[in-house]
């Protein structure tokens, strides 16, 4: 337990710790950005391609009911 005290008040192992923590911080945020950021694309895709069928459905085709029902993972 004295070992564990020690190291926890070295100043370059907290130093180290700190860096590590930045590091997960910044590689998770990342991650997260990188995954809205794939997601948004594909909304904006799903909206064109949506966009580019409707135009073959006429009123009461049910076209956007089918579609949500059809897509349901």
């Amino acid at each position: 337990m004295t070992q564990n005290l020690t190291l926890s008040q070295n100043k370059e192992y907290r130093s180290w710790v700190k860096e590590l923590k930045q590091r997960y911080l910044s590689a998770h945020l990342k991650a997260s950005a990188d995954a809205n950021r794939t997601l948004l694309e594909y909304y904006w895709s799903l909206g064109r391609d949506i966009a580019d069928k409707q135009y073959a459905n006429t009123y009461g085709s049910k076209f956007y009911e089918t579609l949500s029902h059809d897509f349901e993972v």
